[in-house]
C-alpha cells in the first residue's frame, strides 16, 4: 500500500552521498539522461517503447510547469523561469540531478503550489542504488525549496515499508496524519 510522506523540514542523513554534485537540469541532454533513467527502472511488466514514450510525454508536461506554462492543473499561466533554469519561484518547479562527474545518476522532480512541494519520478540509475544518492537528492531539493521559495511543507508518496519509503524518513519524511 501507499503511505504519504510529509514533513516541515530535512535533515541530511548519515548515509548521503556527499561525492555526487546536486543541482537543477540545465539541458536537454540531461532531461534525456533523466528519461533514461525512469525507462531502465520501469517496471519489468511494462514495454520498454511504450514505457520510453509514456515517460518523454510525461517530462515535457513536466517543463511546461517547470517553465511555467501551464500550473499543475493544466491551466495556462503567465510565470516563466530565469534563464538558469533555477528559480522554481516563477515557474512551478524544478527537475533536479544528482552527477558523478558529467554523468547524470539520479533525478527527480519538486513542484510548489500553495506553500506545499511535492516530489514527482525519483529515480536513481540502476548501477547507482544504494550508494545515498536518492537521500542527498530528496535533501538538497527539499533544502532548497524550503529555503528559497517559501514552501512550509515537502510531500511525496512511497509503498509503505519500501527502502524508499525508508530513504524518506531518513531525510526526515514522516507519515501524515
Amino acid at each position: 500500500s501507499t503511505v504519504a510522506l510529509s514533513t516541515p523540514c530535512v535533515v541530511l542523513p548519515e548515509r548521503a552521498n556527499l561525492d555526487v554534485s546536486v543541482r537543477p537540469l540545465r539541458h536537454e541532454v540531461e532531461f534525456a539522461a533523466a528519461i533514461e533513467g525512469q525507462v531502465e527502472n520501469r517496471e519489468v511488466a511494462f514495454d520498454r517503447d511504450r514505457y520510453l514514450d509514456f515517460c518523454q510525454r510525461q517530462m515535457t508536461l513536466y517543463r511546461r510547469m517547470i517553465a511555467g506554462a501551464v500550473d499543475s492543473s493544466g491551466s495556462n499561466c503567465s510565470l516563466a523561469v530565469d534563464s538558469s533554469g533555477s528559480n522554481c519561484s516563477l515557474g512551478r518547479g524544478l527537475w533536479w540531478g544528482a552527477f558523478a562527474g558529467e554523468e547524470l545518476v539520479g533525478s527527480l522532480g519538486i513542484f510548489c503550489s500553495q506553500g506545499v512541494a511535492r516530489y514527482q519520478v525519483v529515480t536513481t540509475h540502476r548501477q547507482h542504488q544504494r550508494q545515498g544518492i536518492c537521500a542527498r537528492l530528496v535533501y538538497e531539493a527539499g533544502r532548497h525549496a524550503l529555503e528559497q521559495l517559501g514552501v512550509h511543507t515537502l510531500t511525496m508518496a512511497a509503498e509503505a515499508d519500501s527502502p524508499a519509503a525508508r530513504i524518506y524518513q531518513s531525510v526526515g519524511f514522516g507519515a501524515r496524519e
